[in-house]
């Protein structure tokens, strides 16, 4: 019914406005982070580079 579609897009509204707050905080703390130890987010940065491209250059030597 209407009502229910209502219920629902309500809830809906309020986990997506839930999930932006989060994310922001989230952003937020990953940006103070850098600020604070740039040169340990940089060594971080770097090493999941490395890590996704040696993942990446795996999958396409094993494909023929």
């Amino acid at each position: 019914s209407a009502e229910q579609f209502q219920q629902i897009a309500k809830r809906a509204e309020e986990t997506i406005s839930n999930l932006r707050q989060q994310f922001k905080q989230s952003s937020e703390r990953v940006g103070q982070a850098v600020e604070e130890h740039p040169l340990a987010a940089l060594g971080t940065a770097l090493g999941v580079g490395f890590v996704l491209g040696k993942l990446l250059n795996l999958r396409k030597s094993s494909n023929p």
